[in-house]
């Protein structure tokens, strides 16, 4: 009988070890695709990205989502701390400005009085609003990276039985139209685009190229109808990679030719958006959005190689 490999131990990790701060570390790794999927997973909801740092007023909302498979505006409001009254009047303030019905308080931990105050809130308004409180954890075992865990400290009575009775099917449902939806697309890429690199990972509204120091992502919002193309120069970018792209972006655009809307960090990373007409429900005009991303993702793939090189010569 062979020996089993010895167990690991699960260790916690301090929040502010991977995310120093609130607005430029947590709240755009909370705005990511996959981890948007995870939260979205605790709570049995679908959560599409909208717009991080919403304006409401002279204040800012950390993330607007919509939960697709209700069609529910979503607000998130993260702490790295422990919860506190400014977020609570945060939370409400920003929650009627933006006219969201569904309001989600992410947290490192919850106050009694704040998650009773979660639990008051669901049990006065009408139906329609539901306040939910999470608490954020980090493990690791080892030296392996460390794991987010979402644990729901506070929801709405009577939630988890309707996500169970309401969303599995509607679920399957939306599951069923993304899988077309990418099994077309790539399809025509195999076809058309033989040297393009297939994705790496797939979500459930997104899937991931793979490209040089860079998260490449490719999602579709069926409301919005529009493709989304991120690329994203994160926390498993090398160290000053996005600093060496940004300052050449008009150049990149150029050999691009497409634009691109740019955020920049103070902690040297950042993003890149591009955004492309496209509605899954219509067969006009697919094929021209197919060859347009087919033709970016390789331009992007090629260019990316080149400055890589470029910036490992400098390094």
């Amino acid at each position: 009988m062979s020996e089993k490999q010895p167990l690991g131990r699960l260790e916690p990790v301090d929040l502010r070890d991977y995310w120093l701060r609130e607005d430029t570390d947590f709240t755009p790794w909370m705005a990511e695709p996959e981890n948007l999927k995870l939260l979205g997973e605790t709570l049995g909801m679908n959560l599409e990205f909208l717009k991080a740092e919403s304006p409401v007023g002279p204040f800012r909302a950390d993330i607007v989502c919509q939960d697709i498979n209700s069609d529910c505006k979503v607000l998130i409001e993260n702490q790295i701390e422990q919860t506190d009254h400014g977020h609570l009047g945060q939370l409400l303030t920003y929650a009627a400005g933006l006219e969201a019905t569904r309001i989600i308080w992410v947290a490192k931990k919850f106050k009694e009085e704040h998650r009773a105050a979660l639990d008051w809130l669901n049990q006065i308004t009408d139906k329609k609003f539901q306040f939910f409180g999470l608490e954020v954890e980090l493990w690791k075992i080892g030296n392996s990276p460390p794991a987010p865990k979402f644990n729901l400290v506070a929801k709405p009575n009577e939630w988890s039985k309707t996500v169970k009775t309401q969303t599995q099917a509607d679920w399957n449902e939306r599951a069923s139209m993304f899988r077309e939806i990418w099994t077309d697309l790539l399809g025509y890429f195999e076809l058309h685009y033989p040297k393009l690199d297939r994705p790496n990972t797939s979500g459930f509204q997104w899937i991931r190229f793979p490209v040089v120091n860079t998260r490449c992502v490719l999602s579709y919002s069926p409301k919005q109808k529009k493709l989304s193309l991120y690329l994203l120069f994160k926390e498993d970018s090398a160290t000053g990679w996005f600093d060496f792209i940004y300052p050449g972006r008009d150049q990149l655009e150029a050999n691009l030719a497409q634009t691109f809307e740019w955020q920049s960090k103070d902690d040297g990373t950042g993003s890149a958006l591009a955004t492309f007409d496209f509605d899954h429900l219509s067969q006009k005009g697919k094929e021209d959005v197919y060859n347009q991303i087919g033709d970016l993702l390789t331009k992007i793939s090629d260019q990316l190689t080149k400055k890589s090189q470029e910036f490992n010569e400098k390094r």
